[in-house]
C-alpha cells in the first residue's frame, strides 16, 4: 500500500533562544541507513533515536466533539537564528509519522530535515540534507517503508529539484524453523538482558492474523514486529532496538483467542 504525503501546516512557536520550533500533534490515536541519488552536495546527516522534547503534551488546546491529544512532539535544531518549519507529513501502514520541513543548518542556510515518530511519538531518526540553502516541500512513504522527500536547493539566482529516497532498515527479521507445533508457544527473549538485539520465538499451530508487538513501561507500543496475516510454524523474530534507549519493554504475542506478554531488558 502506497501512501502519499500532504502538505500541511503545522503550528510555530517563537522562542527567544531558539526562534522557530517545528511542532506536530497527533490527535487520537522504527531510519538506521539512507542513500541519497545525487550528483553534487554533501549526504544526509542520519542520527538515531533522541528525543528533542519532552514526552508530555505542550501547549494550549481547545478540543471538542470527542477528540483528545494523543501526544505532541517539538524538534529544535539548537541553531541560531533558529528556523525549523514543518511543510509535510505522511502517515504508513503501521501508524509511524514522517514530517519534513527546512532547518536552519550549521553552513548558515536553511536544509532539509526529516523526521521519523513512532505511534508512541518516539523519536526513530532525524535526517538532515545540506546542498546550498534547501527547502523541503513534500513527503511520500512507499509500502516497503521508502521514504522520499522532494524540494528546491538554490544558490543565487539558480535553483534545482532535489529529490531523496531514503531506505529504511528493518526494525525485525523473521526465520521459520524446522518445527511443527502442536499447539501456541511463546518463548522468553534470548539473550536478556540484550544490546542492541535479541531473538523471540514462537508457534502457531493455524495461519490467522498475526501481531508481535513491543511496549514499554508505561504501556506505549514503541515497535510493531508482525502485523499481519502469518503462516502456521515455528519461527523466530529478531527485534534490532538500535533506536531505543536501555529499559524493560514488554513484548507481546497476539493470535485470535491466544495473547501473551512477557519481558525484555535492554541494557547499553
Amino acid at each position: 500500500m502506497t501512501l502519499y504525503a500532504v502538505p500541511v501546516k503545522c503550528s510555530i512557536l517563537h522562542s527567544l533562544l531558539v526562534g522557530v520550533v517545528l511542532t506536530v500533534f497527533i490527535f487520537g490515536q522504527d531510519l538506521v541507513g539512507g542513500e541519497l541519488k545525487k550528483e553534487r552536495g554533501t549526504a544526509p546527516h542520519i542520527s538515531g533515536a533522541a528525543q528533542t522534547a519532552p514526552a508530555t503534551p505542550a501547549g494550549s488546546h481547545t478540543l471538542s466533539g470527542g477528540v483528545d491529544v494523543g501526544w505532541v512532539r517539538h524538534y529544535v535544531s539548537g541553531l541560531l537564528p533558529g528556523v525549523d518549519e514543518a511543510t509535510a507529513v505522511a502517515v504508513d501502514s503501521r501508524g509511524n509519522t514522517y514530517v519534513t520541513g527546512s532547518s536552519y543548518g550549521p553552513t548558515g542556510f536553511t536544509d532539509y530535515v526529516t523526521i521519523k515518530y513512532n505511534t508512541a511519538g518516539v523519536q526513530q531518526w532525524v535526517a538532515r540534507f545540506d546542498w546550498v540553502s534547501d527547502q523541503a516541500v513534500a513527503l511520500a512513504v512507499d509500502g516497503s517503508g521508502n521514504v522520499y522527500v522532494t524540494g528546491s536547493s538554490s544558490s543565487g539566482d539558480a535553483s534545482v529539484f532535489s529529490t531523496i529516497m531514503y531506505v529504511q532498515q528493518p526494525v525485525t527479521t523473521i526465520e521459520a524453523l524446522q518445527v511443527s507445533p502442536s499447539g501456541y508457544s511463546f518463548s522468553q527473549n534470548y539473550p536478556s538482558p540484550f544490546n542492541p538485539s535479541t531473538t523471540i520465538e514462537f508457534g502457531l499451530p493455524h495461519a490467522g492474523y498475526v501481531t508481535l508487538t513491543v511496549q514499554n513501561v508505561l504501556g506505549q507500543e514503541v515497535a510493531t514486529l508482525i502485523a499481519g496475516d502469518h503462516a502456521a510454524g515455528t519461527f523466530k523474530a529478531t527485534w534490532d532496538a538500535s533506536g531505543m534507549p536501555s529499559g524493560v519493554y514488554f513484548y507481546r504475542l497476539t493470535a485470535g483467542d491466544y495473547v501473551q506478554s512477557k519481558k525484555a531488558v535492554l541494557m547499553k
